[in-house]
């Protein structure tokens, strides 16, 4: 199962595993991105393992964002997942080379727990995370062509826009089949 881990240790991670497709056969342009995934944390005594959907564009354009930092060596990348799942800001931290990667993940956008911790890591840390992004974006791909994910490839379109928007649409999607509102 493609994943992507920041942090090496066990005590102290934020770790992502692509479990599948969540609209496999979906050509939509709402639904033919998102996957699910499994989201697994530690720091300090807290731990957290839970199950979220995600946009596979955003692991294409944090990768690209990734890379740039570790080329450039300055500047911050940001893993901004839509409906708030997963927010990390990693930048480096000293003039000693060092990066921190801020990070906030919510069990259920909206209404859920929110932890918020800090992982130091070593700029050699970033060449296993775009390995492991690499195996991501190649194992899923993004798949739709729609205005929306052309907003987000481009940046254009502010974060709380595309919230909305995505927030909206589930909205839309659940009242037409109320059978799925609790299994998503």
């Amino acid at each position: 199962m493609p994943g992507f881990r920041i942090g090496i240790t066990r005590w102290n991670y934020l770790e992502v595993r692509i479990v599948r497709r969540s609209h496999p056969g979906a050509d939509d342009v709402d639904d033919a991105d998102w996957v699910s995934a499994r989201v697994l944390a530690a720091t300090g005594g807290f731990r957290a393992d839970y199950d979220a959907h995600l946009m596979s564009s955003d692991f294409a354009r944090y990768r690209h964002e990734l890379a740039r930092l570790s080329h450039d060596r300055a500047g911050t990348t940001r893993l901004q997942t839509l409906e708030e799942w997963i927010d990390v800001a990693l930048a480096y931290s000293d003039s000693t080379g060092h990066l921190e990667a801020t990070c906030e993940i919510t069990d259920h956008p909206g209404m859920g727990a929110r932890l918020r911790f800090k992982i130091d890591l070593l700029p050699s840390d970033l060449g296993t995370i775009l390995r492991d992004l690499d195996e991501v974006v190649s194992a899923y791909p993004a798949r739709n062509s729609g205005s929306a994910a052309a907003q987000r490839r481009d940046g254009a379109g502010s974060a709380q826009t595309r919230r909305g928007a995505r927030s909206s649409a589930n909205v839309t999607r659940c009242v037409r089949n109320r059978s799925q509102l609790w299994d998503r």
